[in-house]
């Protein structure tokens, strides 16, 4: 794990100095993943459960490969994200208020990395400190994990609850990498079509993490007293509504 913390970080560290292309870091990221994933089990995910579905979907000889892609979704998730001050950090204090009140990994642990982010969040919000790419691709390994070994723990929070978790960053991502393929660009190349582009139309830079981390908990909060499939729908509908309004004005 330690190794694999390293890399991240020093592999968004280069990319901050020399500006690594999207192609070449990409194939360093799953080649290390391939590398180093089977060699520990409490990051593999074997199965997935559902909250309220009531069924259990066995990967089999597909854990690795799934366990890989997600990690690797993670990290664009944690990149696509951090493209104003207090998002990104905001989003992993969310995450791990989540983890406090609902998970199993040691709480002490998860105390610790709250202040330290709150800390580094105070800073990012005075244009003091910056996480670039190395602040960003080392949170995402370590979410990344946090998320899988709390699941494998037992199953505190179900895969339907993660997904929820993250489900307006994943959204987004998703969204404005099929928009780049439909008009013929790179899924990797940077435009102004991110949620909190479009936000900032309508905030000021230095609260724009407010509104985006509103939107962002509220999948899973309502998640809590209602069906999570429900919610999935609900939050989907709810998100291009939102999408649909910014992008008009």
């Amino acid at each position: 794990m330690l190794f694999l913390y390293s890399f991240f970080f020093f592999i968004g560290f280069i990319d901050d100095k020399f500006s690594i292309s999207p192609g070449k870091k990409t194939f360093a990221i799953l080649l290390v993943l391939f590398l180093t994933v089977p060699l520990h089990e409490n990051i593999i995910i074997n199965d997935l459960t559902f909250k309220d579905l009531g069924i259990v979907v066995q990967l089999n000889q597909a854990n690795i490969f799934f366990t890989i892609l997600s990690i690797y979704f993670f990290f664009n998730i944690i990149n696509f994200s951090d493209g104003a001050n207090g998002i990104t950090t905001s989003l992993c204090i969310y995450w791990l208020i989540i983890f406090a009140f609902f998970g199993s990994i040691n709480i002490l642990f998860i105390y610790s990395l709250i202040i330290i982010l709150i800390i580094i969040l105070i800073f990012n919000l005075m244009s003091k400190i910056f996480l670039g790419n190395s602040g960003s691709s080392l949170l995402s390994i370590v979410f990344a994990s946090l998320f899988i070994i709390n699941y494998n723990l037992d199953k505190t929070i179900k895969c339907d609850e993660i997904l929820l978790m993250m489900f307006v960053p994943a959204l987004d991502s998703l969204r404005v990498t099929i928009e780049r393929i439909i008009n013929g660009n790179s899924p990797f190349k940077p435009d102004m079509r991110h949620l909190h582009h479009l936000l900032l139309k309508n905030f000021n830079k230095k609260i724009i993490f407010i509104p985006y981390i509103i939107l962002s908990s509220i999948p899973f909060l309502l998640s809590i007293f209602f069906n999570t499939m429900i919610i999935l729908i609900l939050s989907s509908i709810f998100y291009f509504f939102i999408f649909y309004i910014l992008i008009r004005k």
